[in-house]
């Protein structure tokens, strides 16, 4: 049983790991931020380079993309003459196309990474030599995608989708399977936030309406003593309202410093979400003059409990989508 990484170990493997099998070792040291579902041109290249070596047709068998092990010799000579000849050819693995085209469009998990830039040194377009190099020229992700191959749904949700109940019409197979899990209520008492919880900031609605502005991971909360809090019109209650909040996100391009913070909070108890379904939620005002100028005036950063999703999706072996694990 492979066992569930931190946030941090997680984010860890985007951040100068070295992915290393029988045929390559390439270092995945990923810096670019990549907003939205535009493909990397360099995806139709590999695809254009690669197929005529390959059993199966991507266009017709989308999610198969085998290597002939009866061509690895011309694939060696014209593709990629710089691989040495004693170095094998993968021809044991089944290249899924899909796997392949999240990691260039800024989808992919850590090993899809590896997988698509392996490929790539096959196909030409880098070489043995250049690929550390390539992988950090060309993936990336967001945030919501980090958050997604961290809990091992899936990259292509939408924050909303953790914060409400209602699923839009019109996903993918994969989008609404992912879906059926991925609801995490909101917390209302600080003193339950635990690592591997999500952290949500809700602003104003940006260009496409939409007022769930961004998605990170709670690695650690070290909450303050508690005191005596009023919420309505019920007895005081004992409950921390600060602490130090560690959070490990994909927000903006760059490297470990700006995916891994810590930082002082104070919360405001006693609220509700002001999306449905309506429930208590404690939440940090947004007060720094850069954040609320992207996120809006009044943006509020609010935290939902993942631990259903952590449960269920323990070992990161059960797959919702069909992706390539780390």
């Amino acid at each position: 049983m492979v066992t569930r990484q931190s946030p941090s170990e997680y984010l860890a493997n985007y951040h100068g790991t070295y992915f290393v099998d029988e045929y390559m070792s390439i270092r995945v040291d990923m810096r670019l931020y990549v907003s939205g579902s535009d493909l990397h041109p360099d995806f139709q290249r590999l695809v254009n380079a690669i197929t005529p070596y390959c059993v199966g047709n991507p266009t017709h068998h989308p999610h198969l993309l085998v290597i002939d092990p009866a061509r690895v010799a011309a694939l060696r000579a014209e593709r990629c003459p710089t691989l040495p000849a004693t170095r094998a050819v993968d021809t044991d693995t089944v290249w899924k196309v899909a796997s392949l085209r999240r990691a260039y469009m800024g989808r992919g998990s850590p090993m899809e990474v590896f997988e698509a830039a392996k490929l790539a040194v096959y196909a030409g377009i880098t070489t043995p030599v250049a690929v550390d190099s390539y992988v950090t020229a060309t993936f990336g992700q967001d945030c919501n995608a980090f958050v997604g191959n961290f809990l091992g749904l899936s990259p292509m949700i939408g924050i909303g989708m953790y914060c409400e109940r209602y699923r839009p019409p019109g996903q993918s197979p994969q989008v609404e399977a992912a879906g059926t899990y991925s609801y995490c209520p909101a917390i209302a008492d600080p003193g339950q936030i635990r690592p591997g919880d999500l952290l949500v900031v809700y602003g104003e609605r940006d260009q496409r309406g939409l007022p769930y502005r961004h998605i990170g991971v709670v690695e650690a909360f070290q909450p303050d003593p508690p005191r005596p809090v009023t919420i309505g019109r019920a007895p005081p209650v004992a409950m921390s309202t600060s602490g130090r909040l560690t959070r490990v996100e994909w927000g903006q391009a760059g490297d470990w410093e700006q995916h891994y913070r810590e930082v002082t909070v104070a919360f405001e108890v006693g609220g509700r979400t002001p999306w449905p379904p309506v429930q208590p939620a404690c939440h940090v005002p947004i007060t720094d003059a850069n954040l609320t100028r992207i996120y809006g005036n009044g943006a509020k950063l609010y935290f939902l409990s993942s631990a259903a999703i952590r449960e269920r999706f323990a070992n990161r072996q059960t797959q919702v989508a069909d992706r390539v694990d780390l």
